[in-house]
């Protein structure tokens, strides 16, 4: 498997990219960014950047709330069978997973659904 995908819509977040990226490239080997006509110099941004393929953000009508949402709910699926992790994030939104976590169980008890018996989640309430 290829690691972790990630796949966030963005539009002028040209301030922010630096920050997104920090955080992110340790631990994402490919990016999928869909940009809403940005004018502040983030495509150019994006395009310097060696894990991101940029593509511009589909309108299937008039509302951008319907547009994003089934964007959300289909693009992460060309990476099924691919990675071993997708995130959806915003530019502006920076997952933590702290270190020294405790092991999660074989089997997740959200939703009964299997969980990454290497994957971590911090101790406390």
């Amino acid at each position: 498997m290829a690691g972790v995908h990630l796949y966030a819509v963005c539009w002028n977040e040209a301030e922010m990219l630096g920050f997104f990226f920090r955080h992110y490239d340790a631990w994402v080997d490919r990016y999928v960014i869909v940009d809403d006509g940005s004018t502040d110099g983030t495509l150019e941004l994006l395009e310097a950047h060696p894990k991101v393929e940029v593509r511009p953000f589909p309108r299937h009508d008039d509302s951008f709330v319907h547009a994003h949402t089934h964007l959300n709910n289909t693009i992460w699926h060309e990476s099924r069978g691919v990675a071993d992790w997708v995130v959806l994030a915003d530019i502006d939104e920076h997952h933590h997973h702290p270190p020294g976590g405790v092991r999660l169980p074989r089997r997740a008890a959200c939703r009964g659904r299997d969980a990454d018996p290497g994957a971590r989640v911090r101790d406390g309430p």
